[in-house]
């Protein structure tokens, strides 16, 4: 059984009050939890009656043919504050599409509180997508299974979120998009097309968490991270400067907010910065004029690394072994100009994206490489590079604070 943080009195020992919290312990019968308070509170239910119970610790919703059988946790608004955590958990009973978790723009049961400026994950098939309609995709974040639950976080950022995953006992950077800032918001469970879906808490701390990236450029100058690779420059979440690049493959500059390499060798050119571990999260807006452009991973030299990157036709995943490459993840995605390109490491498993559409994904990375540093890759030096974030995955207990809230 996935592990679920333990239920807690009202106030923690260290000192952690709730704006929201909703531990479901009550039992009540379909029809008779709207209006009630939430419990231990604070909080006012808003519930679809014939199609809401509470049973054995969980709020349950049972899914009609719509979205109007949607849970909605909260009466009272939760403005948007950079750093806002939402804590809850999600388990559904088979089908696909129709279950849905997260933060709405309105108090209500109506379908149009779920098709406009809403900040959610849904799962569709067997895989946890994060959401957000005005987008024409939905990246497929995390893969999941039936009658398993799984605990979620939403750190709010000024302009978009964080979501994080408990995998295993072990929080996990999942996603981060700069998609909406929407103020307020609204607790939601929801359910659709019969299926079942259980939550057994919601929680809103009045404690505020973003995480730190581990590196951050702008490209200000070569040579040390600025920390302006992502939008939180200044108070919570900013972090990731002072990291000094090394130039391993060819000769590289930057100027007017944009790295690149001045000189290839051996036709390529690759910079990374330490990282401390091999399990990342890392994003680049990449501007293509020839060849080959992205990111490299677990960098040890020239003969043994990662490198995923666009070629103006695919995006692809390849390791270098002893010299020789292979490929690890390849699929038609269609280039823009600045769009982003991402790639996730965790153990042997890697996760590719492109313009916030997931490439696809690996499980069979050589184990062998293990180093700590990553970065850049080009074949070409006209091609240019924004916004460079490196962000832990998690694997190694990076957000374990998310437990205590």
């Amino acid at each position: 059984m996935r592990h679920i943080p333990e239920r807690r009195p009202l106030l923690q020992q260290g000192g952690v009050n709730y704006l929201l919290r909703d531990e479901f312990d009550l039992p009540r019968a379909a029809g008779s939890v709207n209006g009630t308070a939430a419990e231990p509170g604070p909080g006012t239910r808003n519930a679809t009656s014939s199609n809401v119970v509470l049973s054995d610790g969980n709020v349950e919703v049972t899914g009609v043919s719509a979205w109007e059988s949607a849970y909605i946790s909260n009466n009272e608004p939760i403005a948007r504050v950079a750093g806002r955590v939402f804590k809850s958990t999600i388990m559904w009973n088979s089908g696909n599409g129709s279950v849905i978790a997260g933060l709405a723009s309105a108090n209500s049961h109506t379908s149009s509180a779920f098709s406009s400026n809403y900040l959610s994950i849904i799962r569709y098939d067997t895989k946890m997508q994060a959401k957000y309609t005005s987008l024409s995709t939905s990246p497929s974040i995390f893969e999941t299974n039936d009658s398993v639950k799984y605990a979620y976080v939403f750190t709010l950022r000024a302009n978009g979120k964080h979501i994080f995953i408990d995998d295993a006992s072990v929080w996990k950077l999942c996603w981060v998009d700069a998609w909406v800032t929407t103020t307020p918001v609204y607790p939601i469970v929801g359910a659709g097309n019969t299926n079942v879906v259980t939550s057994d808490y919601c929680r809103i701390p009045d404690n505020l968490f973003l995480p730190t990236p581990i590196a951050s450029d702008g490209f200000s100058s070569w040579g040390t991270t600025d920390g302006s690779g992502h939008a939180e420059t200044a108070g919570i979440g900013s972090g990731g400067n002072g990291r000094s690049w090394t130039d391993n493959i060819g000769t590289w500059t930057a100027s007017a907010g944009a790295a690149n390499a001045s000189a290839l060798s051996g036709g390529i050119a690759a910079a990374t910065v330490a990282t401390g571990t091999t399990h990342l999260f890392i994003t680049v807006a990449c501007t293509r004029s020839a060849g080959d452009m992205g990111i490299t991973a677990r960098y040890t030299d020239s003969s043994n690394y990662l490198r995923a990157y666009h070629n103006g036709t695919n995006a692809i995943l390849e390791q270098v072994v002893s010299g020789t490459p292979t490929t690890k993840i390849t699929a038609a995605a269609t280039y823009s100009a600045g769009a982003q390109l991402r790639l996730i490491v965790d153990g042997v498993n890697g996760r590719l994206y492109y313009n916030d559409a997931l490439v696809g994904t690996t499980t069979s990375i050589n184990a062998g490489l293990t180093a700590t540093n990553a970065g850049l890759y080009t074949t070409d030096t006209g091609n240019t590079f924004d916004n460079f974030t490196v962000y832990a995955r998690g694997t190694g207990g990076e957000y374990a604070i998310l437990n205590s809230f």
